[in-house]
């Protein structure tokens, strides 16, 4: 009588290719934890960005909107999974694999209400070089920065704000979105002194706060997906790669990316975006 074990063992293994093969094949998982892929934000700046990486994306896809909290940890156990719109910093990479920058946004600036002692002093000396974010809140009366939790800063001031983490001048707000928002009432009535956002709010804030330079920061944040740490996401991974390969030659894109970004920073923004992509080619 012949043995049915080889039989048996055959079909197990063309069972585990098969599901292999499906499962490699799934439709990526676009996290969105910003809402900007919703149809009521579609002509945003930022949804219109990611959604042209992902017209020029080969694989398959579907968009999954959730809250930040629940969109970070299902980045984490989630077989193949990108979210758009992250910084990218040391400790982040230690969770998440990470796509080549798609676009940037200007660099990250103080903020500091026009009615405060600390807002005048510092605007007064903004002329002669930036603020040492460092030197001011290691003083001993220094101001209070307030941040988010779970916020990249870029890894300069994320590495600076590490090293002063237990320090009484930093307030750690927890908060599940990474905006101004939160923590704009507190700088306005007093709470805190300084916080740190995108040079952008210089037009929206002008009349209330200073917007003012510091040294402890990229020129320009790079802006990436951050992507499941698996290897069933590497393909997906080098199909968004491939995605953003070919937008940067596309002169379009190019001002689109660059349009979001005030106009005498543009060619060195330029620049330094191709100087990261050609980095991570070689």
């Amino acid at each position: 009588m012949r043995s049915i074990f080889p039989l048996c063992l055959l079909s197990v293994i063309l069972a585990s290719f098969c599901s292999l093969k499906v499962n490699a094949e799934a439709p990526l998982v676009i996290i969105d934890a910003e809402s900007w892929l919703n149809t009521e934000n579609q002509n945003s700046f930022q949804s219109q960005v990611a959604r042209q990486v992902l017209s020029e994306f080969k694989g398959q896809f579907d968009v999954s909107i959730m809250p930040r909290n629940r969109a970070r940890q299902t980045l984490e156990r989630h077989p193949s999974a990108c979210s758009p719109w992250m910084l990218k910093n040391k400790a982040r990479e230690k969770l998440y694999a990470y796509t080549l920058p798609y676009m940037m946004e200007s660099s990250l600036k103080l903020v500091l209400s026009k009615e405060s002692a600390w807002g005048k002093a510092l605007a007064s000396k903004q002329d002669k070089e930036p603020v040492s974010l460092f030197n001011l809140l290691v003083q001993d009366t220094a101001p209070v920065l307030g941040i988010e939790s779970g916020r990249s800063y870029g890894d300069t001031t994320d590495a600076l704000l590490k090293q002063l983490e237990h320090s009484h001048s930093i307030y750690v707000r927890t908060s599940t979105a990474d905006s101004l928002a939160p923590l704009k009432p507190m700088l306005h009535h007093g709470f805190i002194d300084v916080l740190i956002e995108y040079d952008k709010i210089n037009e929206e804030l002008k009349d209330k706060f200073y917007v003012l330079e510091y040294q402890e920061t990229e020129p320009f944040q790079l802006v990436y997906f951050a992507c499941s740490k698996t290897e069933q996401v590497k393909p997906q991974i080098q199909l968004l790669n491939d995605a953003i390969r070919a937008l940067s030659i596309n002169e379009s894109y190019i001002n689109k990316i660059l349009s979001h970004l005030p106009e005498k920073d543009r060619t060195k923004a330029r620049a330094y975006w191709q100087q990261a992509l050609g980095q991570a080619k070689s």
